[in-house]
C-alpha cells in the first residue's frame, strides 16, 4: 500500500530580541492558523508532523533528526507571527540556521508573514528554499508538490512569480476545526505562565453555534483550561459576541476566557454581558489606525475612550489591559515617557506593541530586510532600537499580557 503524503510544518524559533521588541510578552500558545492548516491537510488525505520550536524549546539539530526520522515529502517553515497588522520583528536568521549546509531531501517551502512580505529577500538569500508560500494550506498541498501550486512563488530570472490563487480556494475548508491534537500542549502549558494550557479560539463565526462547536473541540480535544479569542475586535457584531458570551458557560463550563475589544465599543451593558458569561480579561485597543501619527496623552482624542472603557470593564470586576503602539509616526522618546506616566498614575495594566515597518509598506527609500531589522522597524520618527526596547520594559512593567490576539 502507498503511503499517504507526508507534510512536516516547522514552526521556526523567534530570536529572544525580536520577542522582545514585538509584543513584550513570552511565547504564548501555539499558532493557531498552523492548527488550522494542519486540519486541512488532513482532512485531504496528508499526514502532517509539526515541530513548534519555541513551545517545545528544539534547538536546530533536534529538529534535522525528527526530519531525517520522519522522511516527510514536503516541509513547511512558518517563519513570522500570527499577527499581519503588527508583525513581530523581521527576521530570517531561524530560516537561515535551519537551512545552512543542511540536505533536507524534500522541497522546503518558507510560509508565514514572513515569508509573504519578504519573498525576493529570501528567496535570493537562502538558496535551500524550493519557494514561498502564500496560498491557502489544504487540498492543494495534501497530495504532492508541483509548479502550479495556488499562492506558491517562485525566484524566475531574478523576479519572484506568484501562482494566482482562484477564488473561493481558501473558504472550501472554512468549517475545519483546529488539529490540537498534533501540538505538544502539555509542553506549552508548562512554558506559559502560570502553567495554564491557553489554547486559541478563532474569530467569531456567522452563527454563534459554530463558535460553541470551536470551543467545545477547544476543551475537548485539546483540554482547554485558558480560551483566548483570536479576534482583532470581539465588539464589531455587539449582537453576535453577546450571544456567544451567554452560551459560554453551556459550550465551556468553568473555562476564563479572555478577549480584545475597540475602546469605542466599550460600553457598560456589553461588558457586564461579558462578564457574566465568564470573560476575565479585556484587552482594550485604540480606535485610531495604526498609522495615525502619535500625540501626547492629553491632546490624544482617543484618550477619554480609554478612560471610560477601562472603568467600564473595571466595574464588572474584570481585569482591564489598554494595548498601546509603540513606533507611531512622529512618536518621540518624551511621548512615551508622558504615555507611561498616565498609564502609571491610573494604574492601568499595558500590553504595548511594537509598529513595525515592514515589505507591505515599502516604496522607494524604504528598509530593505536587513535594515528593518537593524533599525527595529520604526519607520517615521527618530527612536531607536533602545528606545523601542526600553519603552516596551517600561509600558509593560515587567506584567505579562495574556488577553488578545497573539
Amino acid at each position: 500500500m502507498k503511503r499517504r503524503w507526508r507534510v512536516m510544518i516547522v514552526v521556526t524559533r523567534s530570536p529572544t530580541r525580536g520577542l522582545r521588541l514585538a509584543t513584550g510578552e513570552p511565547e504564548g500558545p501555539p499558532s493557531l492558523d498552523v492548527a488550522l492548516s494542519s486540519a486541512r491537510l488532513l482532512r485531504h488525505g496528508a499526514e502532517v508532523r509539526v515541530v513548534d520550536q519555541d513551545v517545545e524549546a528544539l534547538g536546530d539539530r533536534v529538529v534535522r533528526k525528527e526530519l531525517r526520522n520522519w522522511r516527510p515529502d514536503l516541509v513547511l517553515l512558518r517563519a513570522g507571527g500570527s499577527d499581519l497588522a503588527a508583525d513581530p520583528l523581521p527576521d530570517a536568521r531561524p530560516l537561515a540556521s535551519l537551512l545552512a549546509g543542511w540536505n533536507w531531501g524534500a522541497p522546503v517551502l518558507a510560509w508565514g508573514p514572513l515569508a509573504a512580505r519578504y519573498a525576493h529577500e529570501l528567496l535570493t538569500t537562502l538558496p535551500g528554499l524550493a519557494g514561498v508560500m502564500t496560498g491557502p494550506v489544504g487540498r492543494t498541498l495534501a497530495r504532492g508538490f508541483e509548479d502550479d501550486l495556488p499562492g506558491l512563488g517562485r525566484l524566475v530570472d531574478g523576479t519572484v512569480e506568484f501562482v494566482p490563487v482562484p477564488e473561493g480556494l481558501a473558504d472550501e475548508d472554512a468549517d475545519v476545526l483546529p488539529a490540537w491534537q498534533l501540538f505538544p500542549l502539555d509542553a506549552c502549558a508548562a512554558r506559559c505562565p502560570g502553567g495554564l494550557r491557553t489554547v486559541l479560539v478563532g474569530p467569531l463565526r456567522q452563527e454563534a453555534e459554530d463558535t460553541f462547536r470551536e470551543v467545545r473541540h477547544a476543551v475537548r480535544r485539546a483540554g482547554a483550561r485558558k480560551l483566548v479569542f483570536d479576534d482583532r475586535d470581539l465588539g464589531r457584531d455587539p449582537e453576535l459576541a453577546s450571544a456567544v458570551a451567554r452560551g459560554m458557560f453551556g459550550a465551556a463550563p468553568g473555562v476564563p476566557w479572555t478577549c480584545r475589544v475597540r475602546a469605542d465599543r466599550v460600553n457598560p451593558p456589553f461588558v457586564l454581558t461579558l462578564s457574566q458569561g465568564g470573560c476575565k480579561e479585556i484587552l482594550v485597543v485604540s480606535p485610531t489606525p495604526p498609522e495615525t501619527a502619535a500625540l501626547t496623552p492629553m491632546d490624544d482624542p482617543s484618550r477619554p475612550r480609554f478612560e471610560s472603557a477601562v472603568e467600564a470593564v473595571r466595574v464588572t470586576g474584570m481585569s482591564p489591559v489598554v494595548l498601546h503602539l509603540v513606533g507611531r509616526r512622529g512618536q518621540t522618546r518624551a511621548m512615551l515617557s508622558a504615555w507611561q506616566r498616565w498609564f502609571a498614575d491610573r494604574r492601568i495594566a499595558v500590553r504595548p506593541q511594537v509598529l513595525l515597518q515592514h515589505a507591505g509598506d515599502r516604496g522607494d527609500g524604504k528598509p530593505t530586510l536587513a535594515e528593518a531589522r537593524a533599525q527595529a522597524g520604526c519607520w517615521d520618527n527618530d527612536l531607536s532600537a533602545s528606545d523601542v526596547e526600553r519603552a516596551v520594559k517600561m509600558l509593560g512593567g515587567g506584567r505579562p499580557a495574556t488577553a488578545g490576539a497573539r
